[in-house]
């Protein structure tokens, strides 16, 4: 379907007559969304209402990747922060037996 994007500013597009017409759900909006010069499609004219259709469909999905790309950086995020935090935890345990070892050694030489 965003192949639809190649044919540029295409006047008219028969979509009925393309298999993805009957396998894609809401293909009439993505052929209207993304052939902006769309005058006419399937002998019919678009209308304002169904460029408005259209960009609405589309704007969701949008918003709707961007969320789903959203969750996924605070995921993401979320789980480097955790890892620091083990990380970190695991320095101040290593450092900690370090300064243990070094006054065993004071006490020791002494």
């Amino acid at each position: 379907i965003l192949d639809l994007r190649l044919l540029g500013e295409s006047a008219g597009f028969q979509l009925s007559r393309q298999p993805v017409a009957t396998e894609a759900p809401h293909a009439m909006d993505t052929a209207v969304f993304y052939l902006r010069g769309l005058q006419v499609l399937n002998g019919s004219p678009v209308t304002a209402e169904m460029r408005s259709t259209a960009d609405n469909r589309y704007q969701q999905d949008e918003v709707n990747a961007l969320q789903d790309v959203i969750l996924g950086k605070t995921r993401m995020i979320d789980a480097v922060s955790k890892e620091r935090e083990e990380v970190v935890k695991a320095l101040k345990e290593k450092e900690d037996h370090r300064r243990q070892v070094e006054k065993i050694w004071q006490t020791q030489a002494c």
